[in-house]
């Protein structure tokens, strides 16, 4: 399994041609200078691949599935991706529209947020 592969098992998004605005001209290009590369902001991590496409994911998913944390830290150290805290972050900064549409498993409703509270509470 290629990284690709495994950013999409783990639950990325590819966001690369996409836009964070209504027009075009906003358009998340290939990031050729930041190669096997990670970052993070305001509750998303982005990875940039071999050939330069932006993965992203809500960092929220690692804490509600954490077998997706350890399969993401040992992709990390298999590919030899290095932290670049100067990567382009896409969708970070719309106070969590973009991920609570794309991971609704880590957004969950204030409903299902008291019925798991609940559950919890009743297993303990």
């Amino acid at each position: 399994m290629g990284l690709k592969e495994e950013l999409i098992a783990i639950g990325f998004i590819n966001v690369t041609w996409s836009s964070e605005s209504a027009s075009a001209s906003g358009r998340i290009q290939q990031d050729e200078g930041h190669k096997l590369s990670y970052n993070y902001n305001n509750g998303i991590s982005i990875v940039i691949d071999d050939k330069g496409c932006s993965w992203i994911i809500a960092n929220r998913m690692f804490k509600r599935r954490p077998e997706l944390k350890a399969r993401f830290e040992k992709m990390f150290s298999d590919y030899k991706l290095s932290a670049n805290y100067g990567v382009f972050v896409p969708f970070s900064n719309d106070g969590g529209n973009y991920a609570s549409d794309h991971w609704p498993e880590a957004y969950p409703s204030r409903e299902q947020r008291l019925v798991e509270a609940i559950c919890e509470y009743l297993e303990n």
